[in-house]
């Protein structure tokens, strides 16, 4: 197949040439690999770089730029290795045009590999630039002395900021080495947000201005294409299957929300949490079905969800993707459904290649995983149309990101989204969050669209 650009794809691609340093955030979906592969095959033909380094989550690593690179028929042209599978000889031989490895493998690779001479690589390419938002972890840290020596820096996401505009500041400083926003994360924090909080835990942007500035800063550098701009993905159908808690149950729950703490077994086992953050992780799980108690044992709490989830498996046509994030709640499903199939941490990587090419063969009806597991960048739409959430999560980034394995380019038929909440639980607070979090999302990304427009006018 030869990749034919369409309007939005061609915009990325201009923005991607045009400039050495570029983020480029495009709805979850859209195409943005394979807008970024013919950018870097442009570039490649004009001279003006030879090598690329591409940083992305493991499974995107080993499994989605090979794969793109061969859909869209740019492996005349191209050669892709794995640096998991390549030793640093290979690199420096210069075997392939793209090396791609996974975040995880930063601070051996800035240790080993980035002060070497000459430097092998022309472009960085974080994808799903996500991965380094946090200011205090060592991903970003460790390649920040060496981001100098790439000619060439790009950030690709479909969700920058996923929660708040605070995530954007190190996805934009790996590009531009704080010359936007700054070199301190906390001078950016303390410029454009306020806390919330006695405790300064929580911070929202100040105002519209603050919002504003921070958009003007970094729209000669990010560009944003939505969805519904490029066109190209049907927009999934959200679908709610709300459960009734038994009363007993519904009773121990509100116990448990009023006095962080809750005796199950008769009085033999005891429940409690110490914080807020933890009293809900507790009702969620509670209302999920099981509850770990203070000796880390998952306790029953009762089987409404597993019910929703069984009956509405038997009411979809096609294979469907279960989304589940405690792993307490995933041996609960599988043991009222033993015939469903899970892509397990404990697999080796073979085994996880080999069961996502199964679900994408259409050869696996149910494939459940941790959203962390399979949400980002993996193309599986071929496998099947439809999404459960066990449970609604808090972080937007997962929800948007593990939808758009279902729902993005090259799915051919309409997908739905379904989330099972339990009514009168934290459930439907998380449920309330994700909207929120979904409209500030689309807003940012208009927003800035809108002041790039304005400030081409005045040149």
């Amino acid at each position: 197949m030869i990749f034919t650009p369409d309007t939005s794809n061609s915009r990325g691609i201009e923005w991607l040439m045009s400039r050495p340093q570029a983020a480029l955030w495009v709805g979850t979906g859209v195409g943005k690999t394979v807008t970024a592969l013919t950018a870097f095959e442009g570039l490649r033909v004009l001279g003006e770089i030879q090598t690329a380094l591409v940083i992305a989550p493991i499974r995107v690593s080993t499994m989605s730029w090979p794969d793109e690179v061969a859909k869209w028929g740019h492996t005349k042209h191209l050669k892709v290795k794995n640096l998991r599978d390549a030793d640093l000889t290979t690199v420096r031989r210069g075997d392939a045009d793209i090396f791609t490895t996974n975040y995880e493998q930063l601070p051996k690779l800035a240790e080993q590999l980035f002060p070497r001479e000459p430097f092998p690589f022309d472009l960085i390419v974080f994808d799903e630039s996500t991965m380094v938002k946090n200011p205090k972890g060592t991903r970003a840290k460790s390649l920040l002395p060496h981001l100098k020596k790439f000619t060439h820096r790009w950030g690709l996401t479909g969700t920058p900021w996923p929660n708040d505009l605070q995530e954007v500041f190190m996805q934009v400083k790996v590009l531009d080495d704080g010359q936007r926003l700054g070199k301190s994360f906390y001078q950016f924090r303390e410029r454009y947000f306020k806390a919330t909080d006695y405790m300064k835990y929580n911070w929202v942007v100040k105002d519209d201005t603050a919002k504003n500035e921070i958009l003007y800063k970094i729209s000669d550098l990010a560009i944003t294409i939505t969805r519904e701009e490029a066109r190209v993905v049907e927009e999934p159908k959200e679908a709610d299957v709300f459960v009734d808690l038994p009363l007993l149950v519904q009773e121990e729950y509100e116990s448990l929300e009023k006095d962080f703490l809750l005796q199950l077994d008769a009085g033999t086992v005891t429940v409690s949490a110490a914080s807020s953050g933890g009293i809900v992780n507790k009702l969620r799980q509670y209302a999920g079905g099981s509850v770990y108690d203070e000796k880390g044992k998952a306790r029953l709490t009762h089987h409404e969800k597993t019910h929703a989830l069984a009956n509405l498996l038997q009411t979809i046509s096609g294979n469907a993707l279960v989304a589940c994030d405690y792993h307490h709640f995933i041996a609960d499903i599988r043991a009222s459904l033993p015939g469903i199939r899970y892509l397990s941490p404990d697999q080796t990587k073979r085994e996880q290649i080999g069961l996502l090419r199964e679900w994408n063969d259409g050869g696996v009806k149910v494939l459940l995983s941790h959203p962390a597991s399979i949400g980002h960048g993996l193309n599986l739409q071929s496998g099947g149309n439809t999404v459960i959430w066990y449970s609604p999560p808090w972080s937007r980034e997962l929800y948007d990101q593990l939808n758009a394995r279902l729902s993005r380019r090259g799915q051919k038929n309409p997908v739905t989204i379904y989330r099972i909440v339990a009514r009168n639980t934290v459930d439907v607070d998380a449920l309330q969050t994700l909207n929120t979090r979904g409209k500030n999302q689309r807003a940012y990304s208009h927003l800035l669209a809108e002041i790039r427009k304005r400030s081409a006018k005045s040149l």
